[in-house]
């Protein structure tokens, strides 16, 4: 497990159920220091590859018959690879671990001006010919062997990371999230024989099922995104909206307080600079009922992702009444359409924007929290984690 608030509250909901057979070791790649989970009697907190830690891996080998994974990160994939081939392994699933290296999932996660950014600022730039001075440098050997030698090294070192991480989605035995439409998008870059185990990670439902109606808001607000996460794509959503007409008087609301920093102030700046309305950006990280609170107030929200992230908000977003906005190719997307949601593709906001300025009608929020409720709810969440815990669907 990687010490983050997730794995936190998973260990807290795993206890509340009693579950002593099962022990939980939670890893920093560097040594930094504990951050949200603290060591207990069958709660082990090692740095990764110290003599600690792989002693306990040695110990899981011999004596463990499953093992499950909190962030299917290269280190775990390591771990994965190394287990005994009747050790059954399941990875709950985040997302972003499972497009790792990144590099090589850019045409799937990207929108057209977000992998302009990415490969000028984070990936491999194509070559510019032209007014490039780089290039009085073309005819210099050792210029060009060096070139060479970091392109190679670059390319060699991520395909080796590719293959690691499709040889451990390959070994694993369970999928462990809600979503069926998501295990057949990693099947189709990263094939594996692991089944749907039917999970999800407990949002902060208590905070929202107290508002009960649809909030109007006097103007329209609406909300890109939930982190600063290129797979996000708010450059899209911005230039789209940009050459769009807007509703008047309409509010956007960034929240960018945490993920890349470097990309969250690019965005901030490019929606500043672009959008024809009030720009809020959020950069300070809140408590989750007053992120909430904000929520409450918007009338519709964008989310341009081509894979699964943020859902927590989107669940949020359905029970208040707001209207989304989600591109169709999203697993998610699919998900919420196929069980009867009312949520909209992203074009529609691009070529109906009166619909930004909409919340949903009482009966559609209403539909959406029966909904909610029946496939959400903490008991719902609780009684997946007892039969993992038990043993009963893995």
């Amino acid at each position: 497990m990687i010490d983050h608030f997730f794995t936190r509250d998973f260990i807290l909901h795993a206890k509340q159920l009693n579950a002593t057979q099962h022990d939980f070791l939670v890893y920093n790649e560097g040594i930094a220091g504990k951050k949200f989970i603290e060591p207990a009697d069958n709660v082990w907190f090692h740095r990764y590859g110290s003599s600690a830690f792989n002693a306990i891996i040695k110990r899981v080998k011999r004596n463990y018959t499953h093992v499950y994974v909190h962030w299917l990160s290269f280190e775990a994939c390591d771990v994965v690879l190394r287990l005994p081939a009747e050790t059954k392994v399941g990875s709950f699933y985040w997302g972003n671990d499972f497009v790792e290296p990144l590099y090589e999932f850019k045409e799937r996660v990207f929108e057209p001006e977000t992998l302009r950014y990415y490969l000028t600022h984070k990936g491999a730039s194509p070559i510019k010919w032209r007014n490039n001075p780089r290039l009085k440098y073309a005819l210099n050997p050792r210029w060009l062997f060096n070139t060479a030698v970091n392109k190679l090294s670059g390319s060699y070192g991520r395909n080796r990371l590719l293959e690691k991480k499709k040889k451990a989605i390959a070994r694993l035995d369970y999928f462990l999230f809600f979503n069926p439409f998501d295990l057949e998008w990693v099947n189709e870059k990263t094939p594996t024989k692991a089944r749907l185990v039917k999970f999800f990670y407990p949002a902060g439902y208590g905070e929202i099922t107290q508002q009960r109606s649809v909030r109007e808001s006097s103007a329209p607000k609406v909300l890109i995104g939930n982190a600063a996460s290129p797979t996000l794509n708010h450059l899209d959503v911005i230039q789209a909206l940009s050459n769009a007409q807007l509703p008047p008087n309409v509010e956007f609301v960034l929240p960018l307080s945490y993920g890349d920093a470097a990309y969250g102030n690019y965005v901030a700046a490019k929606a500043k600079e672009s959008l024809k309305g009030t720009v809020n950006v959020l950069t300070e990280y809140m408590p989750r009922e007053q992120y909430f609170g904000i929520l409450d107030t918007l009338t519709s929200a964008v989310f341009d992702i081509k894979r699964s992230q943020g859902l927590g908000n989107v669940n949020a977003l359905l029970w208040l009444g707001k209207r989304v906005f989600m591109h169709p190719d999203c697993p998610a997307y699919k998900f919420y359409k196929h069980e009867g949601y009312a949520i909209h593709a992203i074009d529609e906001a691009y070529s109906n924007t009166a619909l930004l300025a909409l919340s949903l009608t009482e009966k559609e929020a209403n539909n959406n929290r029966e909904k909610l409720q029946a496939q959400f709810s903490d008991e719902v969440g609780m009684s997946y984690l007892k039969d993992i815990l038990e043993f009963k669907n893995v």
